[in-house]
């Protein structure tokens, strides 16, 4: 599975999604989210691919898109 499945994977079953996602679809206007979800799916992601995003980091991110290459810029396949 590749980190965009994963990744569209862990937002779909927090938000309990039953229809595509878009990588560019908002946390909290799109998808009616809020901070603790992200920072929810923020720690489901650290936990899959067994990294660290710190806070700063986090709070910039409200895309599954933006967690795509936060990933891939730190080096995960």
């Amino acid at each position: 599975m590749s980190i965009e499945e994963k990744v569209l994977e862990i937002v779909g079953t927090h938000f309990l999604v039953h229809y595509d996602i878009n990588v560019d679809d908002n946390f909290i206007t799109d998808l009616k989210g809020d901070e603790l979800d992200n920072m929810e799916i923020c720690m489901l992601i650290e936990s899959e691919f067994n990294v660290e995003i710190i806070d700063a980091d986090m709070e910039e991110i409200n895309t599954a898109q933006g967690y795509i290459d936060y990933l891939k810029n730190e080096g995960v396949e």
